[in-house]
């Protein structure tokens, strides 16, 4: 279907952001496209960023990188190869982003995936990136949330400066 799109509209369809966490979809919208260079193939997961620029996708489109944009630029420079390989590290840094989602959950017990989007709010106000205000029907987490939050990040904090510190880097 993506294929007769981009035939139809050929300077309107330039990509695909697969974010079903589905590994074989994901390796067949690389090997379909894999000669085209003018469309591109994002991933969404979290989790498979790592892998799926390895196997030829040219990047991701992943919400926490709202809340530590650092940690998913050093993804993609293991990824692509500008940083040595450490694989140890790279999976210590691929597991951050559940670890954040977790606390959002936790600070919002019972809401389900709205807690998603309330904790990436209040994580990006902690991190003085923007106010954690939301638009109905959704709720901002409160003070009480937030604070909770905060304790729970503050120790991933230093974690991810470590990862992402790195005198190493080859990009020239």
């Amino acid at each position: 279907m993506v294929r007769q799109c981009k035939s139809a509209l050929p300077h309107k369809v330039i990509g695909v952001k697969d974010s079903s966490g589905n590994k074989d979809l994901l390796e067949a919208w690389i090997a379909e496209f894999k000669d085209d260079p003018e469309f591109s193939i994002l991933v969404g997961t979290e989790e498979m960023l790592v892998e799926a620029v390895r196997a030829g996708a040219d990047g991701g489109v992943c919400c926490l990188a709202n809340v530590v944009p650092d940690l998913y630029v050093k993804m993609y420079e293991c990824a692509i190869g500008d940083l040595p390989p450490d694989e140890e590290r790279t999976k210590r840094m691929q597991e951050i982003p559940k670890r954040i989602r977790e606390s959002f959950f936790r600070c919002n017990a019972g809401a389900g995936w709205s807690s998603l989007f309330q904790g990436m709010k209040a994580a990006m106000e902690i991190r003085g990136i923007v106010q954690r205000h939301m638009l109905p029907p959704l709720e901002a987490f409160d003070d009480q949330q937030t604070e909770q939050l905060r304790e729970e990040l503050e120790s991933m904090w230093g974690e991810v400066k470590t990862l992402c510190t790195n005198p190493s880097v080859t990009r020239e």
